[in-house]
């Protein structure tokens, strides 16, 4: 391999081979062996304009999944913006609890750190509080954040009950079918979009090799997600589907295993680093079209045991109507349509532009009562 892709300054840089040490231990078949942090010392390399600047070597304390571990709720993290990210949150659970037998979660964000391990301080606020909410209403289950960047020394960035697990996409596209046409052959790092087309393809692989539950890192849990039950995917509007949100069981021969199966597959010889969308959303709307037997998302439903839920219940602000959630006229209205709501989306990617949560804005109401210590913390700069 010689290039790095670096999420801080958003190039592929091919400057120079790099030297690394081996991060994961050998996965079991079907790449679900256990999954273990960087134990080893590697030589990070961030790109700059200016060309290749190391960071010092960063080790780091093994912890690992085990591999009858079968998450039922997953959300997958990873660092953005190398170095500057905010330190945030009240504790972090012992690596012990990477050996939990009960079903845990995952928790990606879109931007990832693709090949070098990279200086991270932590999770944002916002971020930190899909965790925390996650972690409060589903008592009792462990709660994975995956990374792919070297977590903080200090033990104060995550929320309390959940475990951060180090991996690289490298490593855990290894022994996958995507390994060869977007790691070996380049496609990955090649795509005009590395960083947001590698979180699809992870949160892919997470539930291809585990099972469960996928959550971005901008959803506000608000009730048990175990209620939903298994094997479905969130429509985001009438007229598409997003993979922010999506349920696959492993069972042998279970809807959720069918479309793994299916879409890895499809990733493997459609991959498209050319299209924003195309590897997560719009493979999926092809692949459910398909299933479904039908051309409209709003007439997807129970698609051979594989369901299509309704955007109210994971995304009942609109992607347009974001700003509801800033504002301190809407609260009463907009927490009415959310009364069914299990999960609430807030549009990250454009309300991140929003600097202030007012104290009586819908997002602060949330915030207040699903992750309060995250809220707290952030001393009003939620």
């Amino acid at each position: 391999m010689t290039g790095s892709y670096c999420a801080q300054c958003g190039h592929v840089c091919r400057l120079a081979a790099l030297r690394r040490a081996p991060c994961l231990s050998a996965p079991t078949r079907r790449g679900r062996g256990p999954l273990s942090r960087h134990s080893g010392q590697s030589l990070d390399v961030c790109c700059e304009r200016s060309g290749l600047s190391p960071a010092p070597p960063t080790p780091n304390n093994a912890a690992r999944f085990p591999a009858n571990v079968r998450p039922q709720l997953a959300q997958l993290t990873a660092c953005s913006d190398c170095s500057r990210m905010t330190a945030h949150a009240t504790s972090t659970s012992s690596s012990a609890d990477i050996f939990a037998t009960k079903a845990g979660f995952y928790f990606a964000n879109r931007y990832l750190s693709l090949w070098e391990d990279v200086p991270w301080s932590g999770l944002r606020p916002r971020q930190a509080c899909a965790v925390e909410s996650a972690v409060h209403h589903n008592p009792g289950r462990p709660v994975y954040l995956l990374h792919t960047c070297e977590a903080p020394a200090s033990g104060t960035w995550l929320p309390a009950g959940a475990t951060a697990v180090h991996v690289t996409t490298e490593e855990f596209l290894r022994d996958t079918p995507l390994y060869a046409p977007l790691i070996e052959n380049g496609a990955l790092a090649a795509s005009r979009w590395p960083v947001h087309h590698a979180s699809d393809v992870m949160r892919l692989v997470a539930l291809w090799k585990y099972g469960g539950l996928y959550l971005d890192l901008d959803f506000v849990v608000l009730r048990n997600l175990s209620q939903m039950g298994e094997n479905w995917i969130a429509a985001e509007s009438a007229s598409s589907i997003a993979n922010g949100a999506m349920h696959m069981s492993l069972r042998p021969g279970s809807a959720g295993e069918e479309l793994a199966n299916t879409y890895m597959e499809t990733l493997r010889t459609d991959f498209n680093g050319q299209q924003w969308t195309s590897n997560g959303g719009a493979i999926l709307k092809k692949l459910l079209t398909r299933r479904c037997n039908v051309n409209k998302v709003i007439r997807m439903r129970n698609c051979r045991g594989f369901r299509v839920l309704r955007p109210l219940l994971l995304y009942p602000v609109p992607f347009e109507r974001w700003r509801r959630y800033f504002s301190e006229e809407d609260t009463r209205s907009t927490l009415a349509v959310m009364h069914r709501a299990y999960a609430a989306h807030v549009w990250n990617k454009v309300s991140e532009e929003a600097d202030v949560v007012p104290q009586n804005s819908v997002y602060a109401t949330l915030a207040r009562e699903n992750c309060p210590n995250s809220f707290r913390a952030a001393a009003g700069h939620f």
